[in-house]
């Protein structure tokens, strides 16, 4: 329980103790806040209350990042089912970001945390409808947005977000329908060592805001009462994760499956969100402002690229006879690169490391890449050393061949 000059406690049963340190920040800000009085009134001095609110504890850290690695794996689940039915995005906050302000809360301004966690989050509605927005400023004709090489329509976005079947210039008479696009809520993940941030805004017409009769005109001789409110820092990371139902969109819009060309519908939208709306609340004045993370892009892009290749290769040694896939495997071990490989393959031959089954398919290898290592000897300059290497050379050739015919 904190402490000042009054002292503050949470409005819940005296069994649950006062401490509530380690609770979550969301438990902390709604369930378990600690901004009453003894008469159980909020008490003039919130600071208390706001400085135990923005800490993040390590528990919240390890959630926070386990939440973000569980959809990051159920995207990667649901793309090995449906190849190519998951749109992933990883951006970055310029600004700071927040969300839930119209939330009631003793504080003035709510927040919006997932339950039960009690950590920050973007409803995936929440994105939808910024994406929408964005579709809609890039499809309107006499908008400043229109791109006359855009290779979308309307008819494509409504098959992606639906359509509430309303009949109207915008929309046109399309009928009610749902949309292919699933867009999940969004868990960001803090920069290390940063806590959730108190911002402050300050309405000059508080009389005015307040009158619900609406008889007391806006004027500038109020007095401005400074307002906080919760905000995610700048730098934190948010992953974006949009899925396709593939089979509706077949039905509304197949065109749109080729070539993933949904996806680079998206990317177009997401890019004109980060640079022109923002995301969460209070984008007017600059706060949920993204872009995307391209360092995180490229990591991916080339771990995926290493997968493919180590698939590839797999795929090949698995065609592979015993005796030449057991070569490769070797060759993956050997630690002297200096060494020749006929030579090193020849040394395991020796040493017994090969089945009696495989020796003649890995003989086979051994003597391939000693027709590579002949072909280099040749080009020894010295007439007197090159002979004796070819001898060497000679001598193990026999050996291998005769290996083959047993």
């Amino acid at each position: 329980m904190s402490t000042t000059a009054t002292a503050v406690r949470a409005a819940v049963p005296a069994y649950l103790g006062s401490d509530f340190a380690d609770a979550a920040p969301g438990h902390r800000f709604y369930l378990y806040l600690e901004a009453w009085d003894s008469k159980w009134q909020k008490p003039k001095d919130k600071q208390p209350a706001l400085e135990t609110l923005a800490r993040l504890n390590p528990g919240d850290r390890q959630r926070m990042e386990a939440l973000a690695a569980r959809q990051q794996f159920l995207a990667g689940e649901a793309e090995t089912q449906a190849p190519g039915c998951v749109f992933s995005l990883p951006a970055c906050s310029v600004a700071p970001f927040t969300t839930g302000l119209g939330i009631e809360h003793p504080l003035e301004n709510g927040f919006a945390f997932l339950a039960p966690y009690g950590l920050p989050y973007l409803p995936g509605s929440s994105v939808k409808g910024v994406l929408r927005q964005a579709a809609r400023e890039l499809g309107d004709e006499d908008g400043g947005f229109e791109r006359a090489d855009r290779d979308w329509t309307r008819g494509d976005i409504h098959a992606l977000f639906g359509h509430d079947g309303a009949t109207d210039g915008e929309y046109g008479n399309a009928g009610r329908s749902r949309g292919a696009l699933i867009f999940w809520d969004v868990l960001p993940v803090l920069p290390k060592d940063a806590a959730l941030q108190w911002e402050v805004m300050t309405p000059h017409h508080g009389p005015y805001y307040k009158d619900a009769s609406g008889g007391t005109a806006p004027h500038d001789n109020g007095a401005p009462v400074p307002i906080n409110f919760l905000t995610v820092p700048a730098r934190s990371g948010f992953r974006f994760h949009v899925q396709c139902d593939q089979a509706l969109l077949r039905e509304r819009a197949a065109h749109l499956l080729e070539g993933e060309a949904w996806q680079a519908v998206l990317r177009e939208l997401f890019v004109h969100a980060f640079e022109w709306l923002g995301f969460g609340a209070k984008t007017s004045v600059g706060y949920g402002e993204m872009s995307v993370d391209t360092d995180t892009l490229e990591r991916e892009r080339a771990a995926r690229e290493a997968q493919r290749r180590e698939a590839e290769k797999r795929s090949k040694r698995e065609a592979m006879p015993a005796g030449e896939r057991l070569a490769a495997e070797l060759l993956e071990g050997r630690t002297d690169e200096s060494q020749p490989v006929y030579k090193f393959l020849l040394e395991q031959l020796d040493a017994g490391c090969v089945p009696e089954v495989n020796a003649a398919d890995f003989a086979r290898v051994v003597l391939e890449s000693l027709e590579q290592r002949r072909s280099e000897l040749k080009r020894i300059s010295n007439k007197k050393k090159r002979q004796k290497r070819l001898e060497e050379l000679a001598h193990d050739e026999a050996r291998l061949r005769a290996m083959m015919e047993e």
